[in-house]
């Protein structure tokens, strides 16, 4: 069976054809999520942090000191990680972590605080943790 067009139903067709080509030869947005790194950072009212115990949830791959601080890591549950931050800690970044998605909503909770001369407890409310891209 031989299908015949007239001239403008070969027209249309052409045009269709044409708009179908150009729109698959756009650029293509990455699908699905994007792997990177993200900062803890804190803020709080002492001079002397030397010790902090965080707990961040959201699925990190890795953790990575900054500043100079040392840091530990290890899993404590499903997507939860502990982390401890040693070094004369000053307010701003405390360490970094990879993650598969850094769109995807990731915590970080303060659970401890020690005074790096007298290793004295220090109230965590007081401190403010952010996760930042």
């Amino acid at each position: 069976m031989i299908l015949r067009f007239d001239r403008s139903a070969r027209r249309l067709l052409t045009a269709f054809g044409s708009v179908l080509t150009l729109a698959g030869c756009g650029k293509k947005e990455p699908i699905g999520p994007t792997a990177g790194q993200l900062a803890i950072v804190y803020s709080g009212p002492s001079a002397t942090d030397g010790a902090m115990l965080l707990v961040v949830t959201g699925g990190v791959d890795a953790v990575t000191g900054s500043n100079g601080y040392r840091v530990a890591s290890g899993s404590a549950g499903v997507n939860t990680t502990r982390v401890v931050v040693t070094g004369s800690l000053a307010p701003g970044e405390l360490f970094k972590i990879s993650v598969k998605d850094v769109d995807a909503i990731y915590t970080a909770r303060l659970e401890a605080v020690a005074d790096r001369n007298t290793f004295a407890l220090t109230d965590p409310s007081a401190y403010q943790i952010t996760v930042a891209k």
